[in-house]
């Protein structure tokens, strides 16, 4: 067999949900010496108003080195003007933007893509950091859409499913592309999202996502029921659920307006019986 054939059965990759440009940010603490700790990335993302960004969970490391001065208030203080500083003057380049400080310079470091913007970058922080990486300061694993799947999974492995409604590999090949579906009842296609990200553009950019692939998949498949979508929602009674939660759920009701829809709750068990009963139509 030729190559040329090769290609032609070969399933193109899915796109990845989010592509940019990256950076480090490097911090001097002493203007008079030209050592520098990278203690932070950002990522500026397509379609993003403002860039992604985070620092070292814990600066106990650079403590040891330069005292207590450097936990202290006036340097989170400067981190945090920094910051803003970065999503101000941050659109989808980091070649020509101001850090606020000589403390802290911006290095770009090319592109940047992926499927999950606070996981990379939490994951490049790690390896740029290097010593400085606190394991005790690490946060815990991140409750994305990964972690909503292989819940709805888990709930529904001893229910008695009318169809097998979950797709292999969470992906469909249609119209030439390969769409990233999660469920198919033979009449829709849906999709299960996280809504527990810590920031609510995160959330609000995995929504449409996963929406434009449901909706990509009806038109190439002519389907005419409407597509659906299943959220976890923040805990009731944490921090996040007041934060997000509100927003959510406009969103959500947006969607609807959009030709879609969609099973919400902050009970992950509640959202599984939704899709049960979707299994069922």
């Amino acid at each position: 067999m030729n190559i040329l054939e090769l290609l032609k059965q070969a399933t193109p990759s899915p796109e990845p949900m989010a592509t940019g440009e990256w950076a480090t940010l490097a911090f001097r603490p002493d203007l008079g010496s030209q050592q520098e700790f990278i203690i932070g990335v950002a990522a500026a993302i397509k379609g993003e108003r403002k860039p992604f960004v985070r620092w070292l969970p814990s600066l106990s490391k650079l403590c040891s080195l330069y005292g207590d001065a450097i936990s202290g208030s006036e340097t989170k203080e400067l981190l945090r003007g920094s910051e803003i500083a970065l999503t101000g003057s941050t659109h989808s380049s980091f070649s020509k933007v101001d850090s606020g400080t000589p403390h802290v310079r911006v290095v770009p470091c090319g592109y940047f893509a992926t499927n999950d913007v606070e996981f990379e970058l939490d994951e490049l922080l790690k390896r740029q950091s290097g010593f400085l990486w606190d394991e005790r300061g690490t946060r815990e694993s991140p409750m994305d859409d990964d972690w909503a799947y292989s819940l709805m999974i888990n709930a529904l492995s001893e229910v008695q499913l009318p169809r097998d409604v979950f797709l292999p590999a969470r992906s469909i090949f249609l119209g030439g592309k390969t769409l990233k579906v999660a469920l198919d009842n033979s009449l829709s296609y849906g999709n299960i999202v996280s809504a527990r990200y810590s920031q609510f553009q995160t959330v609000e950019r995995h929504i449409f996502k996963s929406l434009r692939q449901v909706m990509s998949a009806h038109k190439f498949s002519g389907r005419h029921a409407l597509p659906a979508l299943f959220v976890v929602l923040p805990e009731q009674g944490t921090p996040l659920e007041s934060l997000l939660s509100k927003r959510s759920s406009d969103l959500l009701f947006e969607i609807e307006d959009m030709g879609a829809i969609q099973f919400c709750d902050p009970n992950p068990i509640e959202v599984a019986k939704k899709i049960e009963a979707w299994a069922g139509i």
